[in-house]
């Protein structure tokens, strides 16, 4: 994973605040599963709640 790919996730699940952004295929979509499935791992997954902002994004993460 890239370093900076790996940094978000160590920052989310420190439980602080993170704005992930970036273009078309740098890896937000497979972070953002990592960092999901990594705090459904630590705390359950019904304690783990997913939202997205459009229907695109909601296919992104699927199957979340």
């Amino acid at each position: 994973m890239i370093a900076f790919l790996k940094q978000a996730v160590e920052v989310a699940l420190s439980g602080r605040n993170l704005f992930l952004t970036g273009g078309a295929g740098v890896g937000k979509s497979h972070t953002l599963r990592r960092i999901i499935g990594a705090l459904q791992q630590r705390h359950g997954e019904s304690a783990v709640a997913v939202t997205a902002s459009t229907g695109t994004a909601s296919v992104h993460l699927e199957p979340y």
